[in-house]
């Protein structure tokens, strides 16, 4: 039966989301200490652990993959194979007169020839074992004093005979585990993730149920937003004037550290690109009364800020 996803999006945007998820579950650890004692550090670990795991497990094209590899290297052992057989079909003729050739021939597998030259696997393994055996009951025959049968043959023989199963054991396994619903391992740790994932963010919400910018930290569908575009991080600020509430234009922001600067448009919205860190930000306006806040900025959140100013004058 068809394992179903958990998860509405691609595993590389679960992998990513997950990944900064746990993150903030970190950055926020004592928080949720507070709330409930089976989170720990640990606890978060053994979550990215199962992440790990998860990516890499390979998917069903990879199996596929897999699975075209090991039929060329099958092919490649069963041509050998098929040349030993050859050789020891020309042995066989120079060992026994005309009427015994058809017999002796049989013995050492003729019948599952005309098969194994197509391809048919367990036809070549046949012909193999029954060579392999025909060898071994008449090894001395088809030496011929030195003058027949290499001795060295019959050792070769059985290493490709070796190489030929080995293969078309791992052949055989690789398309049982690429049959049918070839993503089932993979969409059950993928969905292993995403559960898990999904219990912490709903605590998450719940701790921070009255700070709707840490909430927004717990959130799939937020996270999902800012992981599908670029890596973004910043400040998103939205100045307006108290009384009106119309939008202050040419309101100057600076960031610090890094003197990161810039000016409110005619909406009075001004975006600046932030690295993770911890800034202090001023505004100030002819006008208008400064304004100072201290702002935790986190990769691949854009924070916001509405700013309600007042005139001076």
């Amino acid at each position: 039966m068809q394992i179903q996803r958990n998860y509405n999006c691609t595993q590389q945007e679960l992998y990513e989301v997950a990944r900064l998820g746990w993150k903030n579950y970190k950055h926020n650890l004592t928080d949720f200490s507070n709330y409930k004692a089976t989170y720990t550090e640990t606890f978060g670990d053994a979550a990215i652990t199962v992440l790990l795991a998860a990516q890499k497990l390979p998917d069903g094209n990879a199996l596929g993959s897999l699975s075209e590899t090991l039929r060329i290297q099958l092919e490649d052992a069963a041509n050998v194979c098929l040349g030993n057989w050859q050789k020891l079909k020309s042995y066989i003729g120079n060992a026994y007169p005309g009427k015994e050739q058809k017999p002796m021939l049989e013995a050492a597998g003729l019948k599952y020839y005309q098969g194994s030259s197509n391809n048919s696997w367990a036809q070549i393994e046949s012909l193999l074992n029954s060579a392999s055996q025909f060898i071994a009951d008449n090894s001395q025959t088809l030496l011929q004093g030195g003058t027949n049968m290499p001795v060295k043959f019959s050792t070769k023989f059985a290493i490709d005979k070796t190489m030929f199963q080995t293969k078309y054991s791992e052949f055989l396994e690789s398309t049982v585990s690429g049959s049918g619903d070839n993503n089932g391992p993979k969409i059950r740790a993928n969905n292993e993730v995403y559960d898990s994932l999904i219990k912490m963010f709903a605590d998450g919400q719940l701790i921070y149920k009255n700070d709707p910018v840490k909430k927004a930290h717990f959130v799939f569908g937020t996270l999902l937003n800012y992981i599908s575009a670029p890596k973004r991080a910043g400040l998103r600020i939205v100045a307006k004037e108290k009384t009106t509430e119309l939008p202050v234009a040419g309101f100057s922001v600076t960031a610090q550290p890094g003197n990161v600067q810039g000016v409110t448009d005619e909406n009075g919205v001004l975006i600046l690109s932030l690295s993770e860190n911890t800034y202090n930000v001023t505004g100030i306006k002819d006008g208008y009364e400064t304004f100072t806040e201290q702002v935790n900025i986190t990769t691949g959140i854009i924070f916001r800020k509405m700013l309600i100013l007042t005139k001076t004058a």
